[in-house]
């Protein structure tokens, strides 16, 4: 398996990041936004799934190891309550915001973008005129 081609978000003025996305479709960028932020998410979300049981109960809920005896997936009865409990997280909501990432998108896409919310979840996509 090929490995990712990666960006670090300090070299992203030097490095021709639309010329990746056009060329590879993808772009990977390392460190763009504050890990404080997605620290502060990421246990948000643990506690939720350490609470709906999703998490092996006989490890520390921060090493996220997944209880595999429970259902946890679309059309399982508890999985809606679960990802709305998610996606009713106002940090969820916020990262799509976060000044870094914007600032990144409308390199990619253009200037003009539109923060979708869209069924429960978040996507950066582009507003055309």
């Amino acid at each position: 398996m090929k490995a990712f081609r990666e960006l670090r978000a300090c070299h992203l003025e030097s490095v021709a990041r639309k010329e990746q996305m056009d060329s590879y479709g993808y772009a990977i960028v390392r460190d763009l936004l504050p890990l404080g932020d997605l620290k502060s998410l990421l246990g948000e979300i643990t506690r939720i799934l350490a609470d709906a049981g999703w998490l092996e109960v006989s490890t520390d809920p921060t090493q996220r190891v997944a209880n595999t005896s429970c259902a946890c997936a679309d059309g399982d009865p508890a999985y809606k309550p679960t990802r709305d409990r998610v996606f009713g997280l106002q940090n969820v909501h916020a990262l799509p915001h976060h000044r870094s990432l914007q600032c990144l998108m409308k390199y990619l896409v253009g200037d003009h973008l539109l923060v979708h919310p869209s069924l429960g979840s978040t996507s950066l996509a582009s507003q055309s005129r």
